[in-house]
């Protein structure tokens, strides 16, 4: 190798190894500090931002308990809805939220959702991080979008939500199958708050700029088809309720 290209590094040069010990110095004190501030924020109480979103979880929550107290509890078969293997699939990913998650989830909700297009990808890339709430609460909402079966073709997602509505009604379920999706919405509304709340948190603040804007264009992707679905299945709802 000509000497005109030789990498510094490898010069021999004290000045330049000594500028190399300070750079790796300064990445090692940096990561330090950016793990202490992370296992810091582990312990802090919590914020205003997520005061609040805890308050609409818990009207949304105590308006749910009053529709049971009213008596509009569904049956527990559901399985006539959809296929065997995919009533599977639903309970698994339930399990996998139950022990992934921050969320909570109704497995009849799984049961009675849309079954195929699902995402075969995490929604949600999860860069490598040693922040511990960074992980967890992604990993959390990946689980969480999976079991509630957020699809990535949404065209193809009215055609099957138009084949369950008909199924539906030839099965006679039409009352069972109202409250099911009004419980599935009542679960987008609260994968639509984790999400607000994950992107106003301020372990976003200490990310690389890169990382900080693939994790807003994957949850402001998310967030659009969570609202797309939900939009349509309470179309549909309106509608066939009047039909009933």
């Amino acid at each position: 190798m000509p000497p005109s290209q030789t990498p510094p590094e490898l010069t021999g040069d004290p000045q330049v190894a000594a500028k190399l010990k300070n750079a790796k110095e300064l990445r090692r004190e940096r990561n330090k500090r950016y793990y202490q501030r992370c296992k810091e924020r582990r312990a802090l109480p919590s914020r205003t931002s997520e005061s609040k979103a805890q308050d609409l979880r818990r009207e949304r929550n105590r308006r749910y308990n009053q529709r049971r107290k009213e008596g509009r509890t569904p049956a527990t078969n559901t399985a006539g809805l959809i296929g065997e293997k995919t009533l599977h699939q639903a309970q698994s990913q339930s399990e996998l939220l139950l022990n992934l998650g921050r969320l909570e989830y109704n497995e009849q909700v799984a049961q009675v959702a849309v079954s195929s297009s699902y995402l075969y990808r995490k929604p949600i890339r999860i860069a490598l991080c040693p922040c511990f709430e960074y992980n967890y609460r992604l990993k959390s909402l990946n689980a969480a979008l999976s079991a509630w079966n957020l699809v990535d073709d949404t065209a193809q997602f009215s055609s099957l939500l138009a084949e369950e509505i008909a199924r539906a009604g030839e099965e006679d379920n039409g009352q069972q199958w109202s409250f099911l999706r009004q419980e599935w919405l009542v679960q987008g509304d609260k994968l639509l708050d984790e999400m607000q709340d994950i992107v106003g948190s301020e372990f976003i603040d200490d990310m690389r700029p890169e990382v900080r804007s693939d994790l807003w264009a994957d949850i402001s992707s998310a967030a659009f088809k969570v609202r797309y679905m939900m939009s349509i299945v309470q179309a549909q709802l309106h509608t066939f309720k009047r039909g009933l």
